[in-house]
């Protein structure tokens, strides 16, 4: 079943648009890929000298590593309640680990058995549990499994059966229900879920062409991600998709779409958010009660930027992501926020720019 977008928002919006990150400099952007209920935002910030993981919360972005600690790169991916960040951060020339931060306090993960020094930290829950990939050996080769650390061990997911042996897990959920994806049929991707040392293999939509990946999944184990089939000439179409009780449900993508959406985020209340394209290129999207929309569609005074991709939504109705601001040429973070939300409004800081384009209760248009 594939879900119709309605042309005019009912609940979404309006928002203060924050934007994160860089206005000068060559080759430099920024990215936002988790948000809690704290307000706490997570990234990375690239500047000419390093590509370093960010805290951001009232304006002010903190760097998660000082370069001394993880030598010159970290990533900082996913942010818990309590404020733990899971990421990973370069060790040593060509070698990265996954990491934990609780406060000050940097926790370097490892990898599992003759992992070759690689993992990395994509999900944690609230129980501190990190989910990710680590390097490892299987049949006398090298490959890249999915990785559970549970505060004292790094344990590994595996692979589906009859796999190739590469497994990823991106996401967990206070539960210690990881999902990710694993290989099937040689080596082709399928969405996955890990459950108490259990895989399952969550399939893909009818008709697909062995391409299917779970990138989220929130309390209630509704599970988000994207799903693959052949479409004219034998090229892939991929779509958003949800796994539920009810199964797995195609989410659509824009009128005019090229063939292409994903889900990267859902909060408790069921909201998801991600990308579609259409022939304006990546945009940034919302599905709120089965609805679609273009997040660019609710924040009209949003100046010379555009919202290409969402991450992640907090309760509070918090979207991350990044998009292109055409004035300054910068792939810049936003953070987006509900106008009517109980939380503080963040004032504006140095690197960062606040656009307001409507008030609180109503709307504030710019003088023609």
């Amino acid at each position: 079943m594939a879900l119709t977008p309605l042309a005019a928002p009912a609940l979404a919006g309006p928002y203060t648009m924050v934007l994160i990150g860089p206005t000068t400099g060559l080759n430099t952007f920024s990215n936002a890929f988790g948000v809690n209920n704290a307000g706490q935002v997570v990234g990375t910030d690239n500047n000419l000298s390093a590509t370093l993981g960010y805290v951001w919360q009232n304006g002010v972005a903190t760097s998660t590593l000082p370069p001394s600690s993880f030598n010159t790169n970290s990533f900082a991916r996913a942010i818990n309640a309590s404020g733990q960040v899971a990421g990973y951060g370069r060790v040593a020339f060509g070698i990265d680990h996954a990491f934990r931060q609780t406060g000050n306090t940097i926790q370097d993960l490892g990898d599992l058995p003759l992992g070759g020094d690689l993992s990395r930290g994509w999900g944690i829950n609230a129980n501190g549990w990190v989910v990710g990939e680590s390097g490892t050996r299987e049949s006398n080769l090298n490959v890249t499994h999915g990785f559970i650390w549970n505060g004292t061990t790094m344990i590994d997911s595996g692979d589906l059966a009859g796999g190739a042996n590469a497994s990823t897990l991106t996401a967990i959920n206070d539960s210690n229900v990881a999902v990710g994806w694993g290989t099937v049929n040689g080596s082709n991707r399928r969405a996955m879920k890990w459950e108490n040392g259990t895989l399952t293999d969550l399939g893909e939509i009818p008709g697909g062409n062995d391409l299917s990946q779970a990138q989220a999944i929130n309390n209630a184990g509704v599970i988000v991600g994207e799903s693959a089939i052949l479409g004219p000439a034998n090229i892939s179409v991929v779509r958003a998709v949800r796994w539920d009780g009810n199964g797995m449900t195609e989410l659509g993508e824009l009128p005019g779409g090229s063939d292409f959406s994903t889900a990267f985020g859902i909060n408790e209340a069921g909201d998801i958010v991600g990308r579609s394209r259409n022939g304006a290129g990546d945009r940034a999207v919302l599905w709120r009660d089965d609805v679609l929309y273009d997040i660019n569609d609710l924040v009209p005074d949003r100046g010379t930027f555009t919202f290409r991709i969402a991450y992640d939504i907090n309760d509070l109705g918090w979207i991350v992501g990044d998009g292109y601001d055409s004035a300054t040429d910068r792939t810049r973070a936003f953070v987006l926020i509900p106008e009517l939300a109980t939380t503080a409004t963040p004032e504006p800081a140095s690197g960062l720019l606040v656009l307001a384009g409507l008030a609180t209760l109503a709307m504030r248009r710019r003088p023609a």
